[in-house]
């Protein structure tokens, strides 16, 4: 199997992601040293591996909450590039 270049650039403009002629050869190339590697690997190999279809569940996943106190305000603010005196403030990011 070989993914064209019309197909990378569609799955690029899915994911948001904005590949250069370079990139996008990149990626081809990849994916079919990917897809050649899945192709080696025989039918037979998967038949002993049973199906499965599960969420991963996190230790500690469904713990409840508890009441800390916060950090100081001081030690919010210490590494801050831009703050006043209550509040850092993040710079405006307009993409166009």
């Amino acid at each position: 199997m070989k993914l064209t270049a019309e197909e990378i650039a569609k799955a690029a403009g899915d994911g948001r992601v904005k590949l250069t002629a370079a990139e996008a050869a990149e990626v081809q190339h990849q994916s079919r040293n990917i897809l050649a590697l899945l192709d080696a690997v025989p039918g037979e190999a998967l038949n002993e591996i049973p199906a499965a279809c599960y969420g991963h569940k996190q230790p500690g996943s469904t713990r409840q909450d508890t009441r800390e106190p916060s950090l100081p305000l001081a030690a919010v603010l210490h590494n801050a590039a831009d703050t006043d005196e209550y509040c850092f403030h993040v710079p405006r990011i307009v993409e166009s």
